[in-house]
């Protein structure tokens, strides 16, 4: 089981907590799902709604694990079509992907298809490895008794056959589930062999 202290915004004593590495997160999904607000609130613990992306935003986070600190930097890709030319070299050395969508939209969880295609696309033109460490995000999840789109077997199946090993919807007004996001995370960095103690 992953034992996993998240930092609150507390200064890292690093004599005590040794980084291991950093780690590049790419945070992916359709305009307007709630990426950013969902990092925000990762990073700070506070909602703040935000407005549309442009480009590549940045956002980071440390968590400790056992003895040593690892850092996340997320990537937060704009997802207008205006920007997608723009995002392929950014990925990479990607890491890990999280794979957003709207709970209140279903147009943006039919869009997950083809961003899953878009990461692929992006191994092949430039030889990586980079789609073996995928977590599916449906966002507002505060929303679901009044505005529910996606029914949650449903982006269960699509995880499945997508091969995407974890699943979570969660809350950026409440928090609700996302540091299982972390853990998750840890345990897909730990299957890759990527962290080491």
């Amino acid at each position: 089981m992953i034992e996993l202290l998240i930092l609150k915004n507390c200064k890292l004593n690093l004599e005590n907590n040794r980084i291991v590495r950093k780690f590049k997160v790419f945070v992916v999904g359709s305009a307007r799902v709630g990426k950013t607000t969902m990092l925000t609130f990762l990073t700070s613990r506070k909602f703040e709604p935000k407005l549309l992306t442009i480009g590549i935003d940045f956002h980071s986070y440390s968590c400790k694990y056992k003895d040593s600190v690892i850092k996340l930097e997320f990537w937060d890709a704009g997802g207008s079509k205006r920007f997608r030319f723009m995002i392929p070299p950014y990925m990479v050395n990607t890491d890990a992907f999280f794979l957003c969508y709207d709970i209140t939209d279903k147009n943006t969880l039919e869009d997950i298809k083809y961003w899953y295609d878009f990461i692929k696309k992006v191994e092949d033109l430039y030889d990586l490895r980079i789609s073996d460490a995928l977590i599916l995000i449906g966002i507002k999840r505060d929303l679901v008794k009044r505005r529910r789109e996606v029914p949650k077997k449903l982006a269960k199946k699509l995880a499945k056959d997508l091969k995407i090993p974890f699943f979570f919807e969660v809350s950026s007004k409440t928090g609700r589930n996302i540091d299982k996001i972390i853990k998750a995370l840890m345990k897909l960095l730990l299957k890759k062999k990527k962290i080491w103690f």
